[in-house]
């Protein structure tokens, strides 16, 4: 993906010694969820980014020349049990990750840090013991083109997407309608007695006139 990358920045990272740290942010039904990969709480775009090894390991992002799926896994440990809870009990699956390379200075991030990856929440892996362990797989975009859509063609499905939308609400008369198409269903025409010399006329009109030559060759020869 293109980057944009700020003089600041640039500075920080070409410096001979530079700390970074990785931002996570987690849009859960509830709120923002935002995570760093330090020991410290840091501030930046006016929001706290809880640290304190929150989180503990994040999969290495591989890149491609081409447009195709790809996922990551990101595991927080220690975190608060109201963290927990919430990755637990809400349904947060499809719903917005993005994480960014902040460089350090004196412990305040440097303007801008570098979004590194911006896709979608997946299913967890969540261990249970002295502290709760929650891995969370990350995928991007392209993630999606490759899943099924688990929405339905019906009424109820457009109104929840859409309130007021009128577009499927046939939809369910239209699933055992049978159509007739081509074909006449209405009544049978009547029957029409035509005499012989007619039907033939109507069939061959020239009939007729070849028989009336015929009849003449025949009363001259």
């Amino acid at each position: 993906m293109a980057r944009s990358i700020t003089t600041a920045m640039t500075d920080a990272l070409a410096a001979s010694h530079v700390d970074l740290v990785v931002l996570v942010e987690l849009d859960l039904p509830d709120g923002l969820l935002r995570f760093n990969t330090s020991g410290l709480t840091l501030t930046w775009d006016g929001h706290d980014w809880i640290g304190a090894g929150a989180v503990t390991a994040i999969q290495a992002i591989e890149e491609t020349t081409s447009p195709q799926a790809a996922a990551l896994a990101i595991q927080f440990s220690g975190i608060d049990s109201g963290f927990v809870e919430d990755i637990m009990v809400d349904h947060y699956q499809g719903r917005d990750a993005t994480l960014w390379l902040a460089a350090l200075s004196g412990g305040v991030v440097v303007a801008d840090p570098i979004v590194m990856f911006a896709g979608y929440i997946d299913e967890p892996t969540i261990e249970l013991g002295t502290t709760a362990t929650i891995t969370l797989t990350l995928e991007n975009e392209w993630a999606r083109w490759e899943r099924a859509p688990d929405l339905l063609y019906t009424d109820a499905e457009q109104q929840a997407e859409y309130p007021g939308d009128t577009g499927f609400r046939y939809v369910e008369e239209l699933e055992n309608l049978e159509l007739s198409w081509g074909q006449y269903k209405g009544p049978a025409a009547p029957k029409v007695n035509v005499p012989k010399p007619l039907k033939q006329y109507l069939l061959h009109p020239y009939i007729p006139a070849v028989n009336f030559v015929r009849n003449v060759f025949k009363s001259i020869f």
